[in-house]
């Protein structure tokens, strides 16, 4: 079932992020950018070493930093790896918050009009679902409020990897409205 954020559609899918057809897609990476664990790992195999390579041409990460490369093989076009964690692979509020913000307005500066994301740290980083849930919608909103007439955002896609992530996200998104 598809929710509406401030004109923007945002839709839960249960399934794998690497196979989502949007312009693009967000990868949940540590500091050190290995692409080696969780989601950035799914992506590497999946995508190619080509986004690898993209992503270590800029050495190492700054956490909450977004950093675009090309989707290499995969259906996006481009992904967005949002360092969202440090070699602890802890994360926090603020760092999804920010990761959150920073991810939809490199989108928006470059006219994504689609655009599908994790769940931030809720699979290595071990971060709860329903804070994660919570933080990502809510900063999602506030971008989308910032922005409301300049946004080329149209769909944002969650693509969640459980059904506990799923349901938490579903909650939220009923809370919100």
């Amino acid at each position: 079932m598809p929710y509406f954020i401030e004109g923007v559609e945002v839709k839960l899918v249960l399934g794998d992020l690497t196979e989502a057809d949007v312009e693009a897609i967000v990868n949940s990476e540590c500091d050190q950018l290995t692409m080696a664990r969780g989601v950035s790992g799914a992506i590497r195999m999946r995508g190619g070493e080509t986004i690898y390579q993209a992503l270590q041409e800029h050495g190492k990460g700054t956490v909450g930093e977004a950093i675009l490369t090309s989707g290499g093989d995969l259906n996006a076009q481009h992904v967005i790896h949002a360092i969202i964690m440090d070699t602890d692979f802890t994360t926090d509020m603020i760092k999804i918050r920010e990761c959150t913000q920073n991810c939809l307005n490199l989108a928006n500066e470059h006219r994504y009009i689609s655009i599908a994301f994790p769940a931030f740290g809720t699979g290595v980083g071990d971060y709860p679902p329903d804070l994660c849930a919570q933080n990502m919608l809510s900063e999602i909103r506030s971008v989308l409020q910032t922005h409301r007439e300049a946004i080329s955002i149209k769909e944002i896609r969650f693509y969640l990897h459980n059904q506990a992530v799923y349901d938490a996200f579903e909650e939220e998104l009923k809370k919100q409205l």
